[in-house]
């Protein structure tokens, strides 16, 4: 499983009422940078995490990345 852990955040809104299809993504960092900034050199396995508010209007996935 590995010794360490990263948390990678992606966020996303969309805007349901116009019909124009209107939304926006970001991520907090690269997952390369936020592994080596935790300290790890191997990288075994990932879980992602997807929390979804008011019917997908607003999402937030955590990419949890584990390693030594």
């Amino acid at each position: 499983m590995g010794t360490k852990a990263c948390y990678v955040d992606d966020y996303k809104v969309k805007e349901p009422l116009s019909g124009y299809d209107i939304q926006a993504e970001w991520m907090t960092s690269v997952v390369i940078q936020k592994a080596k900034d935790a300290g790890m050199q191997k990288l075994y396995y990932a879980d992602l995490r997807v929390v979804t508010y008011l019917f997908g209007i607003y999402t937030n996935k955590t990419l949890i990345v584990y390693g030594d």
